[in-house]
């Protein structure tokens, strides 16, 4: 998603002599990424998205993205788990455990 989203930036200003550079120090350090780059996806995936978290473990969450018309290259991106999943436990769980959470913030 990541490389998806470093191409998508890169759409303003794909001459940019810094962005170049990036783009070959890490196809240089990376094959992974190399291979990626060399793809051309553009923007996260859409659906659904499997993320590990360190401390609730799965989270399949539903990506949404709005573009801004009056800022463009720039987007809201949120992202939200069913009512009642596992996911959504989960990201309940997370919320409680922030200093200052109450139940009013659910």
């Amino acid at each position: 998603m990541t490389v998806r989203g470093l191409r998508q930036g890169s759409a303003d200003d794909p001459d940019d002599p810094r962005l170049l550079a990036l783009i070959s120090e890490l196809s240089s350090a990376s094959e992974r990424f190399k291979q990626l780059w060399e793809h051309a996806d553009v923007g996260p995936p859409e659906g659904i998205s499997h993320l590990l978290h360190p401390e609730v473990g799965d989270l399949y969450l539903t990506r949404t993205q709005l573009h801004l018309a009056q800022a463009p290259g720039q987007d809201i991106v949120t992202w939200h788990a069913p009512a009642n999943s596992a996911s959504a436990q989960a990201l309940d769980q997370l919320r409680a455990s922030l200093p200052n959470s109450s139940a009013s913030d659910r």
